[in-house]
C-alpha cells in the first residue's frame, strides 16, 4: 500500500513495469472491466444482505425513512413532498393531457362527445399505464 497525493491509502499496484515487461499492463487492463463488475456485484450483494440486518436492528428508523420518502415530511409540499403526492400530480396531468389529445383526435372524426367515455374507460386500463409516469409493475391480468 502506498499513500496517494491526497494522503489516502490505495491498494492499486503501481503501473510501472520494467521495459521488458510492459506488455503485462495490457493483460492487466483486459481484466479491469471484469474486476469492476465483481466490485459492483459484491456491493449489490452486501446492500441486499444489509437490508435485512437494518430492518431487524433499526426497524423504527427504516419505517420512518420510508414514510418520509413516500409521503414527505409535511413541512414543505414542493421540497419535501415525497413520492406519493408527486405521483398524484403527475397522474392528474397525464389524465388531463390524454383527455385533451383524445378530444382533439375524436373531434376530427366527428366523435368529440365520446372523449369522456374514452377517458373514463381507456385511461386506467390502456393509455395511462403506458405513459412515462407509470412506475408500477404490470398487472397480472394485463394482456
Amino acid at each position: 500500500m502506498s499513500a496517494a497525493p491526497g494522503g489516502q491509502w490505495t491498494t492499486r499496484p503501481s503501473p510501472y513495469r520494467p521495459p521488458g515487461l510492459r506488455w503485462t499492463l495490457r493483460t492487466q487492463r483486459a481484466w479491469d472491466p471484469l474486476e469492476e463488475l465483481g466490485f459492483q456485484l459484491r456491493f449489490g450483494i452486501a446492500a441486499v444482505a444489509g437490508a435485512g440486518w437494518a430492518l431487524r436492528r433499526y426497524r423504527a428508523q427504516v419505517v420512518a425513512v420510508f414514510t418520509d420518502l413516500a409521503w414527505g415530511n409535511g413541512r414543505a409540499v414542493i421540497v419535501g413532498g415525497g413520492v406519493a403526492p408527486v405521483l398524484v400530480v403527475m397522474g392528474v396531468v397525464a389524465g388531463a393531457m390524454i383527455g385533451l389529445v383524445g378530444i382533439t383526435a375524436l373531434d376530427t372524426l366527428g366523435m368529440g362527445p365520446l372523449a369522456g367515455a374514452m377517458s373514463a374507460l381507456a385511461n386506467p386500463r390502456e393509455l395511462a399505464p403506458s405513459s412515462p409516469r407509470s412506475a408500477s409493475p404490470p398487472r397480472p391480468d394485463a394482456g
